[in-house]
């Protein structure tokens, strides 16, 4: 009998590379892991049936796209292996993102309105950070000045940590590299090496004397808008290829409000530059 502690269940021909990361991992931390694809199904079946073949752990990533996986993780289940599914986690991480896009809009909407109410009226000319947060005081209160500085600081610190790490683990996974704050920077040099020039990159500008810090979140915002369109076109030509997603590529009501996001994302870029130029 082959005993193995974790049987990966694949189906996606693009997941070949994750996978064999997965495998690389599960083999330092000292376990057994076999990969199950289309062609392996029927063997490992009669495997579990006769007894020949036992798993601890499945990780499943085949079941949601080719139901006949289904009756693997059955099998597995009525021997009390634990069945990890990331597609059912991945209803929670949408609605974490649905979530977090709505109160983003939210607060730059208030933001806009709070200092479009209270500044302009007055003719307030913003040229830093501290500009902003003493102007704020006599017309929305002391507290207004405070909850500006806390914000700009939680702001701040999030950036500095959450930007860096995402970036280092999109481009490490896309071309199969180790990823992990909990590795050593040998073990991973790749990611540590793209998170620290992150920050880097970062923190230089803002740290030289006299900096116009405002100027420089202006322009990179205004750069970031201009690129935007750019991402969302490859990212729903991405999620729109059958033959890359499956049954997951976007409905057609998503696609409407998908694409017309693009698009007026478009206009108003385009729009920038106009009249940025005349």
């Amino acid at each position: 009998m082959e005993a193995v502690d974790l049987i990966i269940a694949a189906d996606w021909e693009y997941d070949r590379d994750f996978i064999a990361l997965v495998e690389r991992a599960s083999l330092r931390e000292g376990l057994t892991a076999c990969t199950v694809w289309p062609d392996d199904l029927t063997g490992a079946l009669r495997g579990l049936e006769t007894g020949r073949l036992e798993g601890r752990f499945l990780f499943d990533r085949a079941s949601s796209t080719s139901p006949e996986f289904l009756a693997l993780q059955k099998l597995l289940a009525l021997r009390n292996a634990e069945i990890l599914d990331p597609i059912h986690d991945l209803r929670w991480a949408k609605l974490d993102a649905y979530i977090g896009s709505l109160a983003a809009g939210l607060i730059a909407f208030f933001i806009i309105v709070a200092c479009g109410a209270t500044l302009y009226p007055n003719g307030i000319r913003v040229e830093t950070a501290k500009d902003a947060a003493l102007a704020l005081e006599p017309f929305a209160g002391h507290y207004a000045t405070i909850l500006f500085a806390f914000g700009l600081l939680n702001a701040s610190v999030f950036s500095a940590a959450i930007l860096p790490l995402s970036t280092a683990y999109a481009v490490c996974e896309a071309f199969g590299w180790e990823t992990g704050v909990d590795r050593r920077p040998k073990e991973a040099p790749g990611f540590f090496t793209i998170f620290t020039l992150m920050i880097l990159v970062g923190a230089v500008p803002i740290l030289l004397p006299q900096a116009p810090l405002v100027a420089i979140m202006f322009w990179s915002q205004t750069l970031n808008g201009l690129l935007l369109p750019l991402v969302l076109l490859v990212m729903l030509k991405l999620i729109n290829d059958p033959g890359l997603m499956g049954r997951h590529v976007n409905s057609v009501a998503f696609n409407l409000v998908a694409w017309g996001t693009a698009a007026v994302m478009i206009a108003l870029s385009a729009l920038l530059l106009v009249t940025g130029l005349v």
